[in-house]
C-alpha cells in the first residue's frame, strides 16, 4: 500500500468494486479493504448513511436493491424501499422509510458529498473529492479559536 499525504482514495476506494475503482482514482484502488478509519466515523462512531451505501454497493448480492450505475460515483436504488428497510433495521429505527432516507441523502448535497442524478429516479451520484474533505479533520488552528471563542 503506497503511502503518501493524500490517502482519501485509499479510505473510500475500499468500498468501490473493480470496475468502478480503477477509473475513479489515478492512484487506483488500495489492496488492503480494512476497516474505515477513525476519522470517518463520526461523533459516536455509528455508521453514517453514505458509508451504509458505499457498504451495500461493495457487495454486488445486493444488486436487487443497489447497484453501480454508469461509472463516476453513480448509482440506483434498484429498490428503494428494501434499501430504506435495511437502514432501518441497521439503525434500530423500524419506522423508515423511502421519504425518511431520501431527506437525509439530500443532506448531503449541501456538504459536497453526494448529488441527485438529474432526470433518472432513484440515481444519485458520490462526489468523492467532496466526501474525502468532509472526511478530514478540522485543521488545529480551526479547533484552538472554536476553543478560545467558547471561552467569551
Amino acid at each position: 500500500m503506497r503511502q503518501s499525504g493524500a490517502s482519501q482514495p485509499q479510505l473510500i476506494n475500499m468500498y468501490l468494486p473493480d470496475p468502478v475503482g480503477d477509473g475513479l482514482f489515478k492512484e487506483g484502488k488500495s489492496p488492503g479493504w480494512g476497516p474505515l478509519s477513525p476519522a470517518v466515523q463520526k461523533g459516536s462512531g455509528q455508521i453514517q448513511l453514505w458509508q451504509f451505501l458505499l457498504e451495500l454497493l461493495a457487495d454486488r448480492a445486493n444488486a436487487g436493491c443497489i447497484a453501480w450505475e454508469g461509472g463516476h460515483g453513480e448509482f440506483k436504488l434498484t429498490d428503494p424501499d428494501e434499501v430504506a428497510r435495511r437502514w432501518g433495521e441497521r439503525k434500530s429505527k423500524p419506522n423508515m422509510n423511502y421519504d425518511k432516507l431520501s431527506r437525509a441523502l439530500r443532506y448531503y448535497y449541501d456538504k459536497n458529498i453526494m448529488s441527485k442524478v438529474h432526470g433518472k429516479r432513484y440515481a444519485y451520484r458520490f462526489d468523492f473529492q467532496g466526501l474525502a474533505q468532509a472526511c478530514q479533520p478540522p485543521p488545529a488552528h480551526a479547533h484552538a479559536a472554536a476553543a478560545a471563542a467558547a471561552t467569551y
